[in-house]
C-alpha cells in the first residue's frame, strides 16, 4: 500500500510532464551508471572518478537518451505504426496481449526497427561522437576554436570521422551485446502504456549504460 502511495504521484507527474521527466531521468541514470562502474568495477575512489568521462555520459544521457529518444519512441513510432493498435495493445492485460495477433505483429516490427536501424545507425554513432569530442586530448582547444575559428566545421567533421572509425572497428561487438540486452527488454518496453515507455526504457537502460561504460568508457 505504501508503495502505491509513492507510485501514483510519480505516474501522474510522468504522464503530465513526459519530456521533462525523460531528460532528468536520462542524464542522472547515465551518469550514475558510469560512476558505479568506475568505483565498483574499476576500483576507483570517488576522488579518482574521471569527471570528464562521466560528463560525457551525462551529456549523452540528456540529449540522446532523453530528448532524442523521446522524439523517436513516443512521437515518431506513433507516426510509423497504427496508434489505435499501439494504444490498445499497450493498455491490455498480459492475457489479452497474447491473443492480440495484430498487436504482437506491431510489437515485433517496433523491436526490429529499434534493433536493426535505430541502435546501430543512430544510438552508437551519436555516443561515439560525444565521446570523441569530450575525451579528445585537444577537446579544450577545439571548444575554444569553436567560438573563434572559421575552420570549426572541419574540426567537427574530423572528430566525427574519427568517432565513426572507432565505431566501425567495434560494430559487431557493440551491437551483439546491445541486442542481447535490448531484445528481451523491448518486449516489455513496447508493451507498457506509451507515457511509461521511456521510464521503463531507462530502467533497462541502466544495465545497457553499465555495459557501455565497461566496454567503451575509456578514452581509447
Amino acid at each position: 500500500m505504501a508503495s502505491l502511495v509513492f507510485v501514483r504521484p510519480v505516474s501522474d507527474f510522468v504522464a503530465k510532464y513526459p519530456f521533462f521527466s525523460q531528460i532528468q531521468i536520462a542524464w542522472v541514470k547515465t551518469a550514475l551508471a558510469d560512476v558505479f562502474v568506475q568505483t565498483k568495477a574499476e576500483g576507483k575512489s570517488l576522488s579518482q572518478v574521471d569527471t570528464r568521462r562521466t560528463a560525457c555520459f551525462a551529456l549523452y544521457g540528456a540529449t540522446y537518451l532523453g530528448a532524442v529518444q523521446y522524439g523517436i519512441y513516443v512521437k515518431v513510432f506513433r507516426r510509423f505504426f497504427d496508434k489505435s493498435v499501439m494504444d490498445k495493445f499497450c493498455n491490455q492485460s498480459f492475457g489479452e496481449k497474447m491473443r492480440n495477433k495484430l498487436g504482437i505483429k506491431q510489437l515485433l516490427s517496433q523491436l526490429s526497427l529499434d534493433n536493426l536501424i535505430v541502435s546501430p545507425f543512430l544510438a552508437f554513432p551519436v555516443f561515439y561522437s560525444f565521446k570523441e569530442f569530450v575525451n579528445s586530448p585537444s577537446s579544450v582547444e577545439t571548444q575554444s576554436r569553436f567560438l573563434t575559428n572559421n575552420s570549426t566545421p572541419d574540426l567537427l567533421l574530423r572528430r566525427c570521422r574519427q568517432a565513426l572509425a572507432k565505431y566501425r572497428n567495434n560494430f559487431w561487438q557493440d551491437n551483439i551485446g546491445t541486442f542481447c540486452i535490448w531484445t528481451p527488454a523491448c518486449l516489455v518496453i513496447y508493451s507498457v502504456p506509451v507515457h511509461f515507455r521511456l521510464p521503463c526504457t531507462h530502467m533497462f537502460s541502466f544495465a545497457w549504460c553499465l555495459f557501455v561504460s565497461i566496454t567503451r568508457g575509456g578514452a581509447s
